[in-house]
């Protein structure tokens, strides 16, 4: 058996272990599956173009060379196999192999290949190649899209399954940042909005923006103080209309009519009842969606009473009662807001930099363990 790539370049330790576990095994390959083909100590394989010993890809080429020492042949066909996916040899007319698509996730595999002549004799030796695929379980699933003004990203979720990214890594030769956790649950009581691990669904996406810690902290003079407009990292919902009409920065994407739900023969019984006026039920009839315009507060300034059950239905707080146990209640976008500033230029309150240079420049997603995700490049 030759061994064409015995040159360690990471992970010593490990891939010797797995040498040693794996090597055995590869001895046991069937060496024939055609009663036609004869072995010949004549005929020589060799891998003449590989991949790295450990490389962080699921896409890999092979090119092969087959060589006959008595000169009865130059034209040979291949036999290879890629242990442990294939267990059986597969014939290949061409000198070049590759597989796409490897399973994602660290994985050691030995690739084998012999040469077969056009007199039907094989390599009795066939040529055993070694790697490593140091890649995450969620390799390319998750994208990367960086902003123009190189002072955010975002990350969205193109896989069929939820994905958890807090203690994910972004890095960059300007920031080497773990994502934190985030408040999902937006209760309108600030002492139960808790903390917890961002997961992202199927199609959710993570939006990650560079910021001031706070005023005191950014450079004097500054106008409009680019900072986080709820003080939180946070997942939106479907009532942040309301939370957008009270931050108009933070322009949360949100699709929602708020209506109130009231049938005209609940309109005309609250009526008999002398609830409401019947001047006050045509007004409620003709609101549209929340929250409440200056438009609509000039219509009902004649009547309070009338306001305040308009009032009492668009807000915050009643709108997240009422909707809180819906399915679609939770937005899609979740919010992540950093100071990438070190605590010298926070002290000396600098203007904040760039995240990421716009030329020549790699930004990598790394999963908890340090093994990559996904990479965005900049030529």
């Amino acid at each position: 058996m030759k061994i064409e790539n015995f040159c360690f370049k990471a992970d010593k330790k490990v891939l010797f272990l797995l040498f040693l576990l794996f090597g055995f095994f590869s001895f046991n390959f069937s060496l024939s599956d055609n009663k036609n083909l004869k072995g010949s100590v004549f005929i020589d394989t060799f891998v003449i173009k590989g991949p790295d010993l450990v490389i962080e890809d699921n896409n890999v080429t092979f090119e092969i060379q087959g060589y006959d020492y008595l000169n009865q042949s130059k034209y040979f066909y291949f036999q290879t196999q890629l242990w442990p996916i294939e267990k059986e040899w597969q014939t290949w007319y061409s000198s070049k192999k590759s597989y796409y698509n490897l399973p994602k996730g660290p994985n050691f595999y030995i690739f084998k290949a012999r040469a077969i002549n056009d007199k039907g004799q094989y390599d009795l030796s066939p040529v055993s190649y070694y790697f490593y695929t140091k890649i995450s379980p969620f390799y390319k699933d998750i994208s990367i899209y960086p902003f123009y003004d190189a002072l955010g990203l975002s990350l969205s979720n193109f896989s069929n399954k939820e994905i958890k990214v807090s203690n994910w890594r972004i890095k960059s030769t300007l920031i080497d940042f773990r994502i934190p956790k985030a408040v999902k649950d937006y209760h309108p009581n600030p002492n139960l909005r808790k903390e917890e691990e961002i997961v992202l669904k199927p199609s959710d996406k993570l939006v990650i923006s560079a910021v001031y810690d706070s005023v005191t902290s950014s450079p004097g003079g500054l106008i409009k103080v680019p900072l986080s407009p709820l003080g939180i990292n946070f997942l939106g919902n479907k009532c942040f209309i309301y939370i957008n009409k009270n931050y108009p920065d933070l322009n949360y994407p949100v699709y929602y009519c708020d209506s109130l739900n009231l049938s005209s023969e609940e309109l005309l019984n609250m009526v008999l009842r002398g609830q409401i006026s019947r001047s006050c039920a045509v007004k409620i009839q003709n609101l549209g969606c929340g929250p409440l315009t200056s438009y609509v507060y000039q219509k009902f300034k004649d009547d309070f009473y009338c306001l305040g059950i308009a009032e009492d239905w668009f807000n915050y707080n009643s709108c997240y009662q009422r909707n809180r146990n819906s399915k679609d209640f939770f937005g899609s976008e979740w919010r992540v807001y950093f100071d990438p500033r070190s605590q010298q230029e926070k002290q000396d309150r600098k203007p904040l930099g760039q995240i990421f240079q716009k030329r020549f420049e790699k930004i990598r997603l790394e999963d908890e363990n340090g093994l990559l995700v996904n990479e965005y490049n900049f030529y």
